[in-house]
C-alpha cells in the first residue's frame, strides 16, 4: 500500500466555507417594485419605501406628512390583500427601531420623513 495516497493535503478542501453574509449577498435578482398609489405633487408629500417581510418586494407609497398611520396601513392592506397575508406591523428602522402602533398619530409625529425606508415585520 502506498502511504502517499493516504496522506490528505490539509490545504485543499472539498468546498469553500461560506459565511452567512456572503449567502445573503448572492441574491440573483433585485426586489420587485410595487407602486401602491400615484404622487399628487402636493408640497409636504412623502415617498415611502416599504420592504416586505422577505425583502423580495418593495412597496412605494405616496402620502402626506399629515396623514395618519391608519391611512398608511389602509394603503398597505389593499396592496397586500392579494397575497392573503395579515398580521404584520410596519417598523421604522433606525438607531432605535420602533413599530408604528399608534394608529391615530400622524406620520410626522412618528418621525417619518421623505424617502424613509420602512419594513414589514410579523405582528
Amino acid at each position: 500500500m502506498n502511504i502517499a495516497k493516504l496522506i490528505v493535503d490539509p490545504i485543499v478542501t472539498k468546498r469553500p466555507r461560506v459565511t452567512k453574509s456572503a449567502t445573503c449577498a448572492r441574491k440573483s435578482s433585485p426586489p420587485l417594485l410595487h407602486q401602491i398609489n400615484e404622487a399628487t405633487g402636493k408640497s409636504g408629500e412623502l415617498r415611502l419605501k416599504i420592504r416586505s417581510l422577505t425583502g423580495s418586494t418593495v412597496y412605494l407609497v405616496h402620502v402626506s406628512t399629515d396623514e395618519s398611520v391608519a391611512k398608511l396601513y389602509e394603503l398597505l392592506d389593499k396592496a397586500i390583500k392579494a397575497s392573503g397575508y395579515k398580521g404584520y406591523k410596519v417598523l421604522l428602522s433606525g438607531y432605535s427601531p420602533k413599530k408604528l402602533e399608534r394608529i391615530d398619530a400622524s406620520l410626522k409625529e412618528c418621525g417619518i420623513n421623505r424617502d424613509c425606508v420602512l419594513h414589514l415585520v410579523n405582528d
